[in-house]
């Protein structure tokens, strides 16, 4: 209940003392009879005055307390104010300093309540002070948030690197009535930002230097891969040549010993020559630029089979190649891949009577993995980490002709391509050589 619902009750009491004072002057019958029910009508109106009176004691009391749950709200939001890690300032629409807090006074040195009254400008860096009105005349006119990094010149100290955010409070018809400011000190970010230029600009030279490094490396490898191809073939072939001469032209008079050992030069020479070959081939792969494409390894495959006829020759060999997913590749190098990982499987699935060689894929984690399965030999897992280095073999020379070069180069052109390489085995059950791209 409040003021206004009190007003008619106190005036129905008014009235009731008028009747009865002008009562008191009628004949003593009349008073007699209208004395009661006055008496009646002036007990209800007072209760009802009581009640009201109770009433506005307990809005009273739910005022004091809305008022103090407010004052501690306007407290609260006081101090997140005041104690704000970022610089906060409340002014006028011309930028005179209404409040600042203790972030914004320790930014400019200078104690809160000095900085009432004071412009803003004051605290900006000379030569900023163009830049500071373009930005609050712009908000001023059209806008209701600006930002800018600006220079900030605090009372006797040094200027340093400032983000300023500026928002504007206007009222019902549009007008600005006040401005809101948050200032903070950029400086170490700014000092990071240029550490980090400073960072990728060394890169970057670094890169150019070991870029030019690398081209001389390949100019060299290219001096050096000429000088194998051909000064060095020229004597293997005169000792393959003067070997097979001899055994040709002088065979009736060599012991057989003599035979041995000019067969074991051929041999060797045709070998250290086959191994030139493996060694240009492999140095020539960092050269060659990768063209991918969609291929169907399928088909590259069967290339590869084509071309190793000779290997499958006078016996029984079972070749199965599944469906195999077309994928970006570089159709001439993932053909080596398959002719390399065929030849192997061929090589030592060779004392089989049967054998039985898979290419295939498989899906793993969502990712097409290819597969080269044969029976063969196998290898103990203890040495697959040798399998894909350069001139690495895990079986003699006499058992198994190689150079140990083909699996270098299959691991290289799979990791050229982004996919990795590994292989499984079980000795004398066969091995498996799996590769994604």
């Amino acid at each position: 209940m409040n003021i206004g619902d009190l007003n008619p009750k106190i005036q129905m009491v008014q009235q009731l003392v008028e009747a009865l004072q002008r009562q008191a002057t009628q004949v003593p019958a009349q008073r007699e009879a209208l004395l009661p029910v006055a008496v009646q009508e002036l007990q209800h109106a007072l209760e009802e005055l009581q009640v009201a009176q109770e009433e506005l004691l307990q809005q009273n009391e739910e005022l004091a307390l809305s008022r103090q749950a407010v004052e501690a709200e306007c407290q609260r939001y006081q101090e997140l104010f005041d104690f704000a890690p970022d610089g906060y300032l409340v002014t006028d629409a011309e930028g005179t300093i209404q409040e600042a807090n203790h972030a914004a006074a320790a930014l400019l040195h200078v104690a809160p309540e000095f900085l009432v009254g004071k412009p803003l400008l004051v605290f900006m860096a000379e030569g900023e002070w163009k830049t500071f009105h373009t930005h609050l005349s712009r908000l001023l006119r059209i806008g209701w948030k600006e930002t800018w990094e600006m220079r900030v010149q605090p009372r006797g100290h040094a200027p340093f690197d400032a983000s300023l955010t500026l928002a504007a409070v206007r009222n019902v018809q549009g007008r600005v009535e006040g401005l809101r400011w948050l200032v903070r000190d950029i400086t170490e970010r700014k000092q990071a930002k240029e550490e980090i230029c400073k960072l990728n600009a060394e890169l970057e030279q670094r890169v150019i230097d070991r870029t030019a490094q690398l081209a001389a490396a390949n100019q060299e490898l290219e001096a050096f891969s000429y000088s194998i191809s051909h000064d060095l073939r020229a004597p293997l072939r005169a000792m393959d040549g003067f070997s097979r001469l001899l055994l040709e032209d002088y065979a009736p008079q060599l012991s057989l010993d003599a035979h041995r050992y000019l067969q074991k030069v051929r041999d060797n020479a045709q070998q250290m020559g086959q191994l030139i070959d493996d060694l240009l081939a492999f140095s020539r792969l960092s050269r060659q630029p990768l063209k991918t494409q969609p291929v169907a390894p399928a088909e590259l495959a069967r290339q590869a089979l084509a071309d190793l006829r000779s290997e499958q020759e006078k016996r029984h060999v079972d070749i199965a190649i599944g469906e195999l997913p077309v994928c970006q590749a570089d159709p001439a190098l993932l053909r080596q891949v398959f002719v390399n990982l065929l030849a192997n499987a061929l090589k030592f699935t060779r004392r089989r009577e049967v054998a039985c060689i898979e290419v295939g894929c498989q899906y793993t984690a969502g990712q097409c993995v290819y597969f080269v399965k044969d029976n063969g030999v196998g290898f103990d897992m203890r040495y697959a980490p040798k399998l894909f280095g350069v001139f690495q073999r895990l079986h003699r020379a006499e058992e198994y002709e190689g150079t140990g070069v083909g699996l270098a180069i299959v691991e290289h052109i799979v990791r050229r391509h982004g996919g990795q390489v590994w292989a499984e085995a079980v000795v004398d059950k066969g091995a498996t050589f799996c590769f994604t791209i």
